[in-house]
């Protein structure tokens, strides 16, 4: 039993000794030993006093089979039989330490990844993220002495000892792969490296509009990766020389995008604060991936026209803002001038806040650090803001910044469920922003303003697309909401006019694949006339009439293709039924067209099946002719939601 034991332990089936397999063996040695002694059993009873010599053979035999064991183990070896020697009751063994280190090219300028763990802690699935490419992975293990190899793949790195007593593998990263660290066919760890060429993001940026209606700077933005980006950063900087590359920071905001591949879109952003007139900035876009790979994008040099307040007191505040950043007055002066705004007329009321802000103001700019100069600009800016657009205008503003994190859902590709929670909280701000008074947001004296009826019937109308995985569809729907909200579009679609010009674009596209796919089941119908009929056939075909060498097609197979015809008429007719259900719902109205061409399908089909084909025919070509009409009726209705502000531009 005991030569069993070990030559289990050198076979090593199990990589490491299970738990309980030990103390198993332990329990039988002992019954074994009990039973010999109840039973009174003797080398008299088994005979091996009377044949010595076989006795002596059975334990060469044994022995020489446990040599062969030990050799077939190898290396491990010694490491078995430790294992099998040293019972983890009596003395467990110490965890192993390991640390993992990825080590980027110098050019990338990456920092250096690490990572430590214990063994017992190693069969866990770990990650260690984007990886540039032509990295190295440096591992060391403390606290062993056994012979330990890193495996990937097919292929098996041997560890090292160094100076500190360590076992250290350095091993190129080249692709994606799974890997282990083993002793023996006992795995100590495994893990898999994700993105391991991870090629840098592309990005691209343009300026739209330097300053918007609400003081806000637009932009278009694309950025794509391989794998996923990590984050999207948009700095504002002054030039301060003849080059651009001369330039002082001033602003630096993070996008509200993450672990996404690809965005593309418009983008406003509140840099109002810092613009001041006659001077040249430019935009820097930054995006990083996993691997912390930076590309920048440079937009500009540009000459913004900052945004023209109403209010009186705004215009001098603002004024204030602005020689503050150019220095052009003392910051005594300007603390004065604060002071003497803070003296209003008795006859004007404002609301505290205002006071406040001025006074917050007046005594920030007794320091003279450049931080402080940014935090009291904003200030002036945000005061100035709210004189100008009243309380509802800091509500817009959340509103916009709530766009942008439904924007990011949506590019996430979340769910309905995850999404739901961020519509709602939008519904709730501009619910505030309804009830807030004055603002700037404003469609005339007749009621003009975005009904809460009509922002939820497109919220339920981006949910019902996220329903259908149509999120591009979905992320168009909440960009116009925001390039409403930027720009004071007076159209913004009271009952449901935007929900009509999309599905029209999105009927007019699925339409003209319809059109085609009717157009070649009705030349599928000409043949089928010539194949239902040999002579027929023949007629048709005045080459194979003269000599009759090609016979007409089997009936079998052409039984076949009718079938195939029938059923994608089928598949048709169901499509113009949901388009016709679609468009109803968004307040489109069809005419008779799919009405007429859903009878004119039924019709066709019954002709295909009765081998009628001339008549499946006439019937195709009317439901060509209804869908050109349809699709004529589409195009008027998309180019009326362009019109009345559907895809207008920025004003």
């Amino acid at each position: 039993m005991l030569l069993l034991y070990f030559g289990l332990s050198l076979l090593d089936p199990w990589g490491a000794t299970p738990a309980g397999v030990q103390e198993l063996t332990l329990v039988l040695f002992a019954l074994l030993g009990a039973g010999f002694l109840w039973q009174g059993w003797t080398y008299r009873y088994w005979g091996l006093e009377r044949a010595p010599q076989l006795r002596f053979l059975r334990y060469l035999l044994l022995f020489m089979l446990l040599g062969g064991l030990y050799v077939l183990a190898g290396d491990d070896a010694q490491r078995r039989l430790h294992v099998a020697l040293h019972l983890p009751l009596l003395s467990p063994a110490a965890p192993l330490e390991v640390d993992i280190t990825i080590t980027p090219p110098p050019h990338t300028g990456q920092t250096i990844k690490t990572l430590s763990l214990r063994t017992n802690e190693m069969h866990k699935m770990l990650s260690l993220g984007g990886v540039p490419e032509d990295s190295e992975m440096h591992i060391r293990v403390r606290g062993t002495i056994w012979a330990t190899t890193l495996v990937r793949g097919d292929m098996a790195f041997p560890f090292v000892a160094d100076d500190t007593g360590s076992l250290v593998a350095r091993v190129p990263v080249t692709d994606v792969m799974n890997w282990s660290i083993r002793q023996g066919s006992h795995v100590l760890a495994q893990w898999p490296l994700l993105v391991i060429n991870d090629l840098p993001p592309v990005v691209h940026a343009g300026l739209l509009r330097a300053v918007t209606t609400k003081g806000l700077t637009e932009i278009t933005l694309e950025a794509v990766d391989d794998y996923r980006l990590s984050a999207v950063y948009v700095s504002l900087s002054e030039v301060l020389g003849a080059d651009d590359g001369d330039v002082r920071l001033l602003k630096k905001q993070q996008l509200p995008f993450r672990d996404i591949k690809a965005l593309k879109q418009k983008w406003a952003l509140d840099f109002g604060a810092d613009f001041v007139g006659g001077r040249d900035y430019v935009l820097d876009v930054v995006a990083l991936d996993d691997a912390e790979q930076r590309v920048r994008y440079r937009v500009g040099p540009f000459t913004p026209t900052p945004y023209e307040f109403d209010h009186p007191l705004a215009v001098e505040i603002d004024n204030v803002r602005q020689k503050l950043l150019t220095g052009a007055e003392g910051r005594m002066a300007l603390r004065r001038r604060l002071l003497s705004l803070t003296l209003v007329p008795a006859d004007v009321r404002l609301d505290p806040v205002f006071y406040l802000g001025l006074r917050s103001a007046y005594w920030r700019l007794s320091a003279h650090d450049q931080k402080t100069t940014a935090e009291v600009a904003r200030l002036l800016w945000d005061i100035s803001w709210r004189l100008d657009a009243g309380a509802r205008g800091h509500v817009e503003r959340d509103l916009l910044a709530q766009l942008g994190h439904v924007e990011q859902g949506l590019w996430q590709e979340q769910d309905v469920a995850n999404l739901l929670p961020q519509l709602q909280i939008l519904d709730r701000l501009y619910a505030r922003f309804r009830r807030s008074p004055g603002g700037i947001l404003s469609y005339g004296d007749e009621g003009g303003q975005i009904d809460q009826k009509d922002l939820r019937r497109l919220l339920n109308g981006v949910l019902h697309k996220v329903e259908k995985n149509q999120y591009p569809v979905a992320r168009e729907m909440i960009s116009h909401l925001r390039e409403a909200l930027t720009y004071n579009h007076k159209e913004f679609p009271n009952r449901g006019a935007y929900l009509r010009y999309v599905t029209a674009v999105e009927s007019k596209a699925i339409l003209e694949q319809l059109i085609e796919l009717q157009k070649m089941l009705l030349g599928q119908s000409y043949k089928g006339q010539a194949m239902a009929d040999p002579a027929t056939y023949y007629k048709t075909n005045p080459a194979l009439e003269s000599q009759r060498a090609v016979p007409p097609p089997d009936r079998r197979s052409f039984v076949a293709d009718r079938e195939e015809w029938v059923d994608t008429q089928q598949k048709l007719q169901e499509s113009l039924v949901l388009l016709g259900e679609t468009l109803e719902q968004a307040g489109i109205d069809t005419g008779p067209y799919v009405r007429m061409a859903q009878t004119s399908c039924r019709l066709a089909i019954e002709k295909i099946r009765s081998d009628s084909f001339e008549e499946a025919a006439q019937n195709q070509s009317q439901i060509v002719s209804y869908l050109h009409s349809l699709s004529r009726l589409l195009a008027q209705e998309v180019a009326r939601g362009q019109q009345n502000g559907g895809v207008r531009s920025a004003p």
